[in-house]
Formats: structure tokens, C-alpha cells, sequence
């Protein structure tokens, strides 16, 4: 089971790495 600091850590590394592609398809 992940703890909550892991999920968050994902989360917001998820969140970084979709604004990246984001940024560059337009």
C-alpha cells in the first residue's frame, strides 16, 4: 500500500509532467 506522501509526490510529478506536454503541443 502507498503511504499519502508517496501518492502526492506522484500526483503532483504526474501534474508537472502533463503541463510540460501540454505546453508543448500548442
Amino acid at each position: 500500500m502507498i503511504s499519502r506522501d508517496e501518492y502526492e509526490r506522484v500526483i503532483s510529478t504526474f501534474i508537472v509532467e502533463l503541463n510540460h506536454i501540454l505546453l508543448h503541443t500548442r
